[in-house]
């Protein structure tokens, strides 16, 4: 099944959200337009995400729609993190639309949504709304799953509905001299302690990617 769900094409997203003072944003892989008249859009949230609350709550979300010169610590810093952990905001500037939805100031441009349904799939919650605002804000070529993983070597978050277990576990490395690299912002760890005996909390410096993110260089 894997093999052919593969074949599905995606896009990459940062959903924003705002509701009592509270303001969150994530990276999403599934927001499509599903309508013309009036123009509506869905976005899937996983139950477990910070985010997903939130836009039940506040019933309002904007899209940034991502380019392929995304830098990767944006990645790290709205898609490895959460929202009920740290403030993804601190010391990092965004944008705002009509609704107070936070929104990147990089993107391509933002969609701003009013959620007219829910539905319950599952892991996830479909949300669907209608977009009340568009804000284009450059010129570029739309980010997609494929150019993210293949191009940029981006991991996935356990909480994406298209994240799949890996197969069999990778051998542990024994030897001190081998280099280990994030995979979502390109760190290199370089420390006295081996990267095979660091704790199992370990968070990437740079963009606080999870430990299991990096990969034998």
């Amino acid at each position: 099944m894997r093999e052919v769900l593969n074949n599905l094409t995606y896009g990459l997203y940062a959903l924003g959200v705002e509701t009592g003072g509270k303001k969150n944003m994530c990276i999403i892989n599934t927001a499509i337009q599903v309508s013309s008249e009036p123009v509506k859009i869905t976005a899937a949230l996983s139950k477990k995400n910070f985010s997903h609350d939130l836009v039940k709550e506040a019933g309002k979300f904007a899209i940034s729609i991502l380019d392929q010169e995304t830098d990767k610590e944006i990645f790290g810093r709205m898609g490895f993190a959460s929202g009920k952990d740290k403030d993804k905001f601190e010391n990092f500037t965004c944008g705002e639309d009509d609704n107070k939805n936070p929104y990147l100031n990089e993107a391509l441009g933002v969609l701003s949504v009013k959620v007219t349904d829910m539905l319950d799939v599952g892991s996830h919650t479909l949300f669907v709304g209608e977009v009340v605002q568009a804000i284009a804000l450059k010129e570029g070529t739309p980010l997609t799953y494929t150019y993210y993983k293949q191009v940029k070597r981006g991991t996935v978050p356990k909480n994406a509905p298209t994240y799949a277990p890996p197969a069999q576990e990778e051998k542990v490395a024994t030897s001190t001299e081998k280099e280990y690299k994030c995979a979502v912002c390109g760190f290199v760890y370089k420390d006295d302690v081996p990267f095979e005996q660091t704790a199992k909390d370990y968070k990437c410096p740079v963009c606080s990617a999870p430990r299991e993110v990096f990969k034998e260089v």
